[in-house]
């Protein structure tokens, strides 16, 4: 394999083409690096002539490098040559008509370029493609072969392809409210769509895909976009104008919000509705129904609110201040709702299915201000009801882009994050860069969130394990006052067996990872794996007044466990137990309980208490080690006797049957040896 570095001083030309001939099948690839220093491969590739062509980056800023082997793996000779190229480009009428490449000198076969200035943005469709001709619509990318719908977000086209292949006829596509559109996002980028409107009413933009998160925006052409204002489901992102007439011809951003690499297949919807009815929102809890294809306006009491909704399937509800579109939400296929606390002036629902559907909210003073997370912040509060929950993620001007962490416990399902740069996460562990909404979903009980630099810093920050002071253990300690910690010094591993009598949140910082978080809402046990070293262990209050009641604190050493099933164990609800293997030989292991299924499962730990599989059962491949096998039963279960159950540990036997062996060693014993 041959690598290139392609550099190039900024004022070089736009168009990079490299090409390669052979007797044998040649292959080529082109890299970008990345922000944290990795290649990412852009272009590929394959035949006995290949060739790859480059979009530059303006700045000349970003550094590329070019792979070129014999896919045959012969040391037969590989022609390769270089070219930068600046096309003058042609206009959109030139375009609809046909683009003749300009020819580059020196290529075998012969190989043409061409760029072309578009009017603006949007959507052009190509009119029979050959599928060698390779195109681009963004600098910094490879020109490639992809669906004959090109999405061009700035306004330029850059083509290559064999001369004999012919001119380049693409026209422009101006979608409607009558078809769903189907596009292809390149890979790496955005779309900016000018799209007429019709109609008295909201409009709405539907973008859905079944392999990854669409992010949508919708505005003027110098607007920028606010990711936080378009409403999301999974594969989905809504957006819309609370009026046709409200501006200029709008401009639709599409682009992935996922943050994975990889073009994105998608749909894109247009719902033109009539004039919304105009009506008030009341203190208190209303009922109303909500047609279908209908929009409602309501006018929302000033100040802040708490508003509870609970909508029909396939309905958006947006909140409006000063007639702009804030936040929004999105039902999805399923009745859904949220609560949230805002200070908008207006609501807007829009049914956008074909049944009709009953809506309920309540709405409430809110005392005090919003709430809204910031770096250090303690979110914790009561769910009464499962559902979902909304709040803003506010960070201070030097924490914008700095990865922070967002984490949850307790009651919370999932945490949605969805940023002002248009980036949407999932889970219960999220890196924040920028001001967003988060949507926690939750069952009933006490949920929590906290914002942190998610390293040292994070609760409970490691530069207090100074002060920390060892607990009685075992025994009983009565707790009080804003936050204890305790540090646990272990020369080999434990369990550690804690419980409360009052709700609290406990962060346990290993030597190695991130500080785990636990909470009980009501008081509860803590079953923790503490390596070998010093742990660190925090507790905060889950309700204002501090600290009260007492801790219980005890420490089990590990039961050691081999092939097949351990011994019998009869744990209390809530309760866990330890246990020890060590694997001498590489390979795939089954771990579980025999036992009652429906209340015990286990956790296979590593040295460092990092979990590597959990459930009744669990299989994974392990190296050479000891490993740990956390059993426990269910708080909400029976006393149970269980039993630890490892497979794997121990290798079958690959030598000779048991009668040979024997036969074997009575030939060595008496001399024989026939």
């Amino acid at each position: 394999m041959h690598g290139l570095p392609l550099e190039a001083p900024a004022a070089a030309p736009p168009l990079l083409v490299a090409a390669a001939r052979s007797h044998d099948t040649v292959g080529m690839s082109l890299e970008r690096r990345k922000d944290d220093g990795g290649w990412e491969i852009i272009g590929r590739a394959a035949g006995r002539a290949p060739h790859l062509a480059l979009a530059r980056d303006p700045d000349g800023k970003t550094a590329f490098r070019l792979h070129v082997w014999s896919m045959d793996r012969t040391m037969a000779p590989i022609a390769l040559r270089l070219r930068a190229a600046n096309p003058s480009p042609a206009g959109e009428r030139t375009l609809a008509n046909g683009v003749v490449l300009t020819e580059l000198p020196g290529f075998d076969p012969p190989l043409g370029v061409a760029a072309v200035k578009l009017d603006k943005p949007g959507l052009f469709h190509l009119d029979a493609a050959p599928p060698t001709l390779v195109w681009s619509a963004a600098a910094g990318q490879a020109l490639g072969h992809g669906p004959e719908m090109v999405v061009a977000g700035g306004t330029r086209l850059w083509f290559a392809d064999s001369l004999a292949a012919g001119p380049v006829k693409a026209r422009r596509i101006l979608p409607d409210a009558s078809t769903a559109l189907a596009l292809t996002l390149p890979d790496g980028q955005s779309a900016g769509l000018p799209l007429s409107v019709a109609g008295s009413g909201p409009v709405l933009w539907i973008a859905e895909s079944r392999i990854g998160q669409p992010g949508i925006s919708v505005g003027s052409q110098d607007a920028a976009a606010d990711g936080r204002a378009m409403a999301v489901g999974t594969g989905v992102a809504v957006a819309l104008l609370p009026d046709a007439h409200g501006g200029d011809e709008p401009v639709v951003r599409l682009w992935r919000a996922d943050g994975q690499t990889g073009e994105l297949p998608l749909t894109l919807r247009q719902l033109a509705f009539p004039k919304a009815v105009q009506a008030k929102l009341p203190w208190g809890v209303s009922d109303g129904a909500l047609g279908a294809g209908a929009a409602t306006f309501y006018a929302l009491p000033a100040g802040a609110k708490r508003l509870q909704l609970a909508l029909p399937p396939f309905t958006v509800a947006a909140l409006l201040r000063d007639g702009v579109v804030s936040r929004a939400i999105w039902s999805g296929d399923q009745p859904g709702g949220q609560a949230v606390d805002t200070s908008a002036d207006s609501l807007l629902l829009l049914n956008t299915g074909t049944a009709d559907g009953q809506v309920s909210a309540s709405l409430s003073p809110v005392v005090g201000e919003e709430v809204t997370l910031g770096r250090g912040t303690l979110l914790r509060q009561w769910q009464a009801s499962a559902g979902n929950r909304r709040f803003d993620i506010a960070l201070a001007p030097g924490d914008c882009g700095k990865g922070l962490l967002l984490r949850v416990a307790g009651a919370v399902e999932e945490a949605i994050l969805v940023q002002r740069d248009g980036i949407v996460r999932r889970g219960t562990s999220l890196p924040v860069t920028d001001d967003a909404v988060l949507v926690l979903v939750h069952k009933t009980g006490m949920a929590a969130a906290w914002l942190d630099n998610g390293d040292a810093d994070a609760w409970p920050a490691a530069d207090t394990l100074a002060k920390a002071e060892a607990p009685a253990n075992p025994g009983a300690v009565s707790l009080s006052g804003p936050e204890r910690q305790w540090r646990f010094d272990s020369k080999a591993p434990t369990l550690l067996h804690l419980s409360t009598s009052s709700p609290v949140m406990i962060g346990l910082r290993r030597p190695v990872g991130l500080p785990e978080l636990s909470v009980w809402g009501q008081g509860g046990a803590l079953h923790a794996f503490l390596p070998g070293g010093t742990t660190l262990l925090g507790l905060r209050p889950l309700q204002d007044g501090g600290l009260s009641g007492t801790a219980i604190i005890a420490e089990s050493e590990p039961i050691a466990i081999d092939e097949g099933l351990g011994p019998k164990i009869r744990l209390a609800p809530g309760d866990a137990r330890l246990f020890a293997f060590d694997l001498r030989q590489a390979g795939p292991i089954g771990v579980g309980v025999r036992g009652n299924a429906d209340t015990a499962r286990v956790r296979l730990l590593d040295s460092d208490g990092r979990t590597l599989a959990e459930g009744a059962v669990a299989m994974t491949s392990l190296a050479v080690g000891r490993y740990y096998l956390l059993v426990e039963n269910r708080a909400d279960g029976g006393a149970s006797e269980l039993q630890p159950a490892l497979v794997g540990a121990a290798r079958p036997d690959t030598g000779p049957p048991e009668d040979i062996k024997r036969h074997y060693w009575e030939l060595v014993a008496t001399g024989e040896d026939k």
